[in-house]
């Protein structure tokens, strides 16, 4: 069609001198005409204008006839599926627009899946959340209950008293666990990123969690060397807190945890493995979903929130991490990481 285009203006920009020479011709008489012309430079330079003015509105005309055309096939454009005009010799004028078009279109689409998909997140947390709250307040409430009535003996208050603390402590740690986690999801957003040695951060932890561990008989061994790398210090400790602290609820008695950090070229690897319960193999791609639990029965009866590793993934992806997860059913299971020394350079 450009092709076309182009050879209609020459032809109308020669049209046009022809059609001068003509009127000239006929006028001035053929023999003389080109005498004329050279004799009279006044009349050469008005040829010249008016033929410039009749190629150039010749010009106009075409090219409003052309825009006229590419307007008409714009108009026809069906946005849901431009490609299919692609091919179509009205369409091939505009066949880069096109290609734009359906890019544009993919990204809308993609979107608007994410934005859904989103929507059905929150839609699920908010629900699970009420669950999980109505759960430790009913059994604070029946416990209450029970004591006020006087329906227990003196010596089993010790006990009803316990469990109510025990369900008091649960219901803390999930409410901090859901603001930590709502604190992820906007990405950490004007949290300062500062230099930090990941081996120190893995040796607070340990030190914190450490009589925790040996009161369920479980050891922690820390292994590694100085690994210094930008980040944000708390939600550093949070993930590896909560992967120990995961380790030592599903061990078994006797077992092992390993914590390893070590610095591998421009990234930072940290691997966190125990001998506990393990994962089955389609429930590993689960783990990081909110309230997902593997021992339902279990995570119950250590106060378990399910947001831990929710939080852990989150905070991975703050610093730009990596995660992989193996894991073998009643042998155990290593989370392995990898992050950038600088994550605002990735």
């Amino acid at each position: 069609m450009r092709k076309k285009n182009y050879k209609a203006i020459a032809e109308a920009l020669i049209g046009g001198m022809l059609t001068i020479v003509v009127i000239l011709s006929i006028l001035i008489g053929g023999n003389n005409i080109i005498k004329a012309i050279e004799s009279n430079i006044i009349l050469s330079v008005g040829l010249l204008i008016v033929a410039v003015i009749v190629g150039l509105a010749m010009v106009v005309i075409i090219s409003k006839s052309v825009t006229m055309s590419v307007s008409k096939a714009i108009n026809e454009i069906d946005l849901d599926n431009p490609l299919q005009y692609i091919d179509k010799v009205d369409f091939r004028e505009i066949a880069p627009l096109l290609k734009k078009m359906n890019d544009q279109q993919i990204d809308i689409q993609s979107d608007k899946a994410e934005i859904e998909k989103t929507s059905l997140i929150r839609q699920e947390f908010t629900t699970n959340v009420s669950h999980e709250l109505k759960t430790p307040l009913h059994s604070i409430s029946g416990y209450a209950e029970i004591l006020e009535n006087g329906l227990v003996q003196a010596e089993d208050v010790p006990v009803f008293a316990g469990k109510i603390r025990f369900e008091g402590q649960r219901l803390a740690q999930l409410v901090e666990d859901i603001i930590e986690l709502s604190k992820l999801d906007g990405g950490a957003q004007g949290e300062p990123f500062e230099k930090l040695d990941l081996y120190e951060v893995a040796e607070d932890v340990i030190s914190s969690i450490q009589m925790t561990a040996k009161e369920v008989d479980v050891n922690i061994h820390l292994e590694g060397e100085k690994s210094e790398m930008m980040g944000i210090h708390y939600i550093l400790h949070s993930i590896i807190y909560n992967l120990c602290d995961n380790a030592i609820k599903y061990n078994r008695q006797g077992g092992y945890i390993y914590v390893t950090v070590r610095q591998i070229g421009t990234s930072i690897k940290l691997v966190v493995s125990d001998t506990g319960i393990g994962i089955p193999e389609e429930d590993v791609d689960r783990v990081f979903e909110r309230f997902f639990r593997v021992d339902k029965s279990r995570s119950k009866a250590v106060g378990g929130t399910g947001l831990g590793l929710s939080i852990v993934k989150h905070g991975a992806r703050t610093h730009n991490a990596t995660i992989d997860v193996k894991s073998t059913p009643g042998e155990g299971t290593t989370f392995t990481f990898m992050f950038p020394v600088n994550p605002a350079n990735e």
